[in-house]
């Protein structure tokens, strides 16, 4: 999960006037046990509005299957709103 975060924190500082983000909600959906190890992880911004970041995060495992999907929104505070 490290690297999500990384990606998050690198995405946000290439968009200039944001100021503050504040985490709003986490669902993970299992599709198959995360094991111990090396995985894959791969994030994509669906989309950046003017209040809310909204990311898909996918856990891959060592065999390349998809094992688990994260959706997270997050709340953002944009230097222009104080």
């Amino acid at each position: 999960m490290k690297v999500y975060w990384i990606a998050l924190y690198k995405k946000i500082d290439s968009q200039e006037n944001i100021k503050k983000v504040s985490s709003t909600n986490h669902h993970v959906l299992f599709h198959k046990p995360v094991l111990l190890g090396e995985n894959k992880i791969e994030t994509k911004f669906k989309k950046i509005g003017k209040r809310v970041i909204n990311i898909e995060g996918n856990i891959f495992s060592a065999d390349g299957e998809l094992a688990a999907t994260l959706i997270h929104s997050a709340s953002i505070i944009r230097s222009s709103e104080g």
